[in-house]
């Protein structure tokens, strides 16, 4: 339930000054100035979010196909129209529906409540791994990102906002995270650079706990040429996903119906 905390803004007791309130995952690093991200008009809208780099299949399995997926690690929130629009009302009362399930806690309940009172945050804002990562034409198609149209980022706006980006979202993409020892994640400079000017700088960093399988794909990652390891790395990481989540998914509909008494 902790992921659902962030939610919760307007508990905050805040100056009345306070329009708006940047959220930001621990898993993140600001590169470059928040200043053009605050200027941003949020009129007529609850919050602002960049949107979820989970492969495309993930919205036809959780039944929210033909809407957008935002990811929660950025949030910035229009506090006065969270308030008056009830907003933590809304959302908790869905939530506290019996027959809702979700995989993305909380990125699936605003997608269900209130997609269209979120306004979409340009990709440099969270740039995720996955944005980093697989911004060419193969794995962009390969993610079925090439098949979520108008609900997507377009494959050129990924690869022109890689080199601008403001936020970069550490998430592990078959790299380890920055804060690993031995992690090949592109976002390990900078995470370094900054680790570097805080007291922490000469501890060493965390070891990964791989299972078997997870350890012999980042031997394969960190082995062999780049492409090469994330064609190899993407295909079997994507047929993991889809079995899980379908799983997942089917498992949920058959609490409900025989909760339904069907």
């Amino acid at each position: 339930y902790s992921a659902y905390i962030k939610l919760f803004v307007g508990k905050l007791d805040l100056k009345r000054d306070v329009d708006k309130i940047l959220f930001l995952d621990a898993d993140t690093i600001v590169i470059s100035s928040l200043e053009e991200l605050f200027d941003i008009n949020l009129d007529g809208y609850a919050c602002a979010m960049a949107l979820e780099g989970v492969p495309g299949s993930y919205y036809k399995y959780s039944g929210i196909e033909g809407k957008q997926l935002f990811n929660a690690g950025v949030i910035l929130f229009n506090i006065e129209y969270w308030g008056k629009n009830n907003m933590e009302k809304r959302l908790w009362d869905y939530l506290n529906q019996k027959t809702q399930y979700f995989l993305l806690p909380e990125e699936d309940l605003l997608a269900r409540v209130c997609e269209n009172e979120i306004s979409r945050l340009e990709p440099k804002y969270n740039m995720q791994t996955s944005f980093f990562i697989y911004s060419n034409r193969l794995f962009y198609n390969q993610m079925g990102w090439n098949k979520l149209e108008n609900n997507f980022y377009s494959l050129n706006e990924l690869i022109a906002q890689k080199g601008e980006s403001c936020i970069l979202h550490c998430i592990d993409c078959g790299t380890g995270r920055p804060w690993q020892e031995g992690n090949i994640h592109p976002y390990n400079k900078y995470y370094d650079f900054y680790r570097n000017k805080t007291k922490w700088r000469e501890e060493k960093k965390r070891g990964m706990y791989l299972s078997l399988w997870h350890k012999i794909l980042f031997i394969f990652r960190k082995v062999l040429p780049d492409k090469i390891s994330i064609q190899f790395y993407l295909l079997t990481s994507l047929y993991t996903f889809n079995i899980s989540v379908k799983k997942f998914y089917n498992a949920k509909k058959k609490v409900v119906m025989k909760g339904l008494g069907r």
